[in-house]
């Protein structure tokens, strides 16, 4: 018996109302709703709700941006904190050690001591924690208790750990990310850190800085960070007074 296989998609929004054309059999449906170059197609209509739904009924995949943020990943069960930390030995001198900070949404260095001449770190049971040695971009563990008085690492990659770290700091309340006017049209916001996936899909609609943490918003397409930004519990203030409209 053969696997069902998803449905390939045939138009995928590659910027706001520019699509690149990955199935010929849409070309029908775009006459008159556009300009076709090549592969690329920019929708210039107002019908683009009418023409992704009669794609759709003819079993054409359409990955329009907000499909695309609706197939992101969702958050995971928070993992639970213990009431206490507990005390792990560094292997290695130039080891360093961060924690998801969930209050914050950020990464903090634990806290280190010497302990019966041995370096060790803080963790408390719970963490979403990253070993780093020189420069690289270190390693991520989920920790859990383990016997009476040691901790449990189990390794995690980079994107899984921020999804639970999230997920951790969406049971905290947390105050609307601002929005700063930065030229006309175009807002700054600054985010937590998040998952590759969610930096990849929001560089289709605004620019940011290598770490995926700043963010030049056109603010036409401001609905599209929030509605991306609200799977992670994480909401954007209001547009500033006077931007509404450029």
């Amino acid at each position: 018996m053969k696997a069902n296989n998803p449905p390939r998609v045939a138009l995928e929004e590659c910027a706001p109302n520019v699509f690149i054309v990955h199935d010929i059999r849409v070309r029908p449906f775009l006459h008159g709703e556009g300009d076709y170059t090549g592969n690329r197609f920019v929708l210039t209509s107002w019908r683009r709700d009418g023409l992704f739904a009669r794609i759709r009924d003819r079993g054409l995949e359409v990955a329009s941006l907000d499909a695309q943020i609706a197939a992101l990943p969702t958050l995971p069960p928070a993992p639970p904190l213990a009431a206490t930390p507990r005390w792990h030995v560094i292997g290695h001198a130039d080891e360093r050690w961060s924690y998801y900070d969930a209050p914050s949404r950020t990464i903090i260095p634990c806290t280190v001591r010497d302990q019966q001449s041995r370096a060790v770190v803080a963790i408390t049971p719970g963490w979403l924690v990253r070993r780093r040695r020189g420069r690289g971009g270190g390693e991520w563990y989920r920790t859990m208790v383990q016997g009476s008085d040691t901790i449990q690492l189990t390794h995690i990659d980079q994107d899984a750990a921020v999804l639970c770290g999230l997920a951790q700091a969406a049971t905290y309340v947390h105050a609307p990310l601002p929005l700063t006017p930065q030229s006309a049209g175009v807002v700054v916001l600054r985010t937590p850190v998040l998952p590759h996936p969610y930096i990849q899909c929001a560089n289709r609609w605004a620019t940011s800085d290598r770490d995926g943490i700043t963010w030049h918003v056109p603010v036409a397409h401001l609905h599209w960070m929030q509605h991306l930004l609200a799977r992670l519990s994480i909401v954007i203030a209001t547009v500033p007074k006077g931007d509404s409209n450029a």
